[in-house]
């Protein structure tokens, strides 16, 4: 069984997108033991606006980082490799996207993470350059429609976060 040593939720990579973002500031309250949160793109969400100057989902694969929001993908890519475990939150408007997304062939890990958190489907997109594209195999986003985010709820998402020791996910339990 492999220990999970570190959990990585990510919020605000868009800053309208609010889930994610309530999501990491209970977290940065009530700390859960190995699981860290992080607002990804505190400028935007300062403004309350998807990005500034260029969509940060779409900034992680750049090689030569030019508007703020691919300097700050670039910066945050050690701290996001560093972890065993992350989980992207996003919103959308789009009626009926609700879904766990990866950019590879879905894992157990995937798959188990993506049941934990109630999420009934999940879609592969190609990486384009998306924040999980930066450790794929680890990696997960969380997409809740608006209209769903009272099921979605921060206390929902955060008793499913303190369940992950305590629960398999996938073939393994994750134990942090």
């Amino acid at each position: 069984m492999k220990k999970t040593k570190r959990v990585l939720v990510v919020g605000g990579l868009h800053g309208d997108e609010t889930s994610g973002i309530a999501l990491v500031r209970q977290l940065q309250k009530d700390s859960l033991k190995q699981i860290q949160g992080l607002i990804a793109n505190r400028a935007a969400v300062g403004k309350r606006v998807r990005f500034l100057e260029t969509d940060m989902n779409r900034s992680f694969g750049v090689e030569i980082p030019i508007s703020l929001e691919e300097k700050i993908a670039a910066g945050l890519r050690k701290t996001i490799s560093a972890n065993d475990v992350v989980i992207d939150v996003h919103n959308t408007r789009a009626t009926g996207t609700t879904c766990a997304i990866t950019v590879c062939e879905p894992s157990e890990l995937h798959l188990g993470l993506a049941h934990h958190f109630g999420f009934d489907r999940i879609v592969v997109m190609p990486p384009s350059g998306s924040l999980i594209s930066v450790c794929p195999d680890r990696a997960i986003s969380l997409e809740i429609e608006n209209n769903r985010r009272k099921e979605f709820s921060t206390g929902y998402l955060m008793a499913r976060l303190k369940t992950m020791g305590s629960e398999r996910v996938g073939k393994e339990k994750i134990e942090v």
